[in-house]
């Protein structure tokens, strides 16, 4: 470990139950190992208290989401019991709601895990750009994490689709003790034709529909005409 490092950005999983369009997962699936770290992995990175304390870990989901890996918990819990302070990015329609009961109050018991729910809409839309998750579950977990105590900020993409649930989203959050936020992801201004399917949990009627996910005018990220010169450049490039 390297002393004037503070904070460590660590992907403990690439697993994921959500299929978002522009995840080099989702857009190279099949073509690299799912895998996740362990505890015990993590334990032999950061061995003492002495080597953990006072240090930020984010458990971030670049490729995978981390509560995904089965030691998720486990391992928030050492860091944390350790002295460090550790942030997790997550979609939150995995686990139970009495898995997230005891992250949440592990995060109020030590004071020092926070949760960024990457929540991109309401019950309507949140399914549009993050394929494959149950709002139910969502906000079941939520409830449970925020009824334990935990602290947690909701954190919304916005796109052309959802920017109107915006402040239900953040009256949601309220109600939850949870900080809110928005932000424009650096490459979600793509657009793309989603197909998403949807099964009625009365009925069990399967229904099929297409939507345009694009993030454009003030939803659009500030660097789109650099980002968008990059990718026509690299698509060039490609084709010499």
């Amino acid at each position: 470990m390297i002393p004037s490092i503070k904070t460590y950005e660590i992907e403990i999983t690439s697993l994921c139950n959500a299929e978002c369009h522009v995840c080099h997962r989702t857009k190279n699936a099949g073509k690299f190992e799912l895998t996740s770290l362990s505890v015990e992995d993590i334990k032999r990175m950061f061995p003492s208290r002495e080597r953990i304390e006072n240090l930020h870990f984010l458990l971030c989901g670049a490729l995978g989401d981390p509560i995904a890996n089965k030691e998720c918990y486990e391992i928030t819990e050492y860091l944390a019991t350790n002295g460090a302070w550790v942030e997790l990015n997550s979609n939150a329609s995995l686990q139970t709601s009495a898995w997230w009961s005891k992250l949440g109050k592990l995060s109020k018991d030590t004071g020092k895990v926070s949760i960024w729910f990457c929540v991109d809409g309401h019950r309507q839309t949140n399914h549009i750009y993050r394929k494959n998750t149950d709002f139910d579950i969502i906000e079941r977990n939520m409830q449970a994490y925020s009824d334990a105590g935990g602290n947690g900020l909701w954190m919304m993409v916005l796109f052309d689709h959802n920017a109107h649930e915006v402040e239900l989203c953040r009256e949601h959050a309220t109600r939850l003790n949870f900080k809110f936020s928005t932000r424009r992801g650096p490459a979600n201004h793509i657009p793309k034709t989603n197909v998403i399917k949807r099964k009625d949990k009365v009925t069990k009627e399967v229904t099929i529909e297409e939507r345009l996910v694009q993030a454009s005018g003030e939803n659009a990220h500030s660097g789109k005409m650099k980002m968008d010169f990059l990718r026509e450049f690299l698509i060039r490039r490609s084709k010499e």
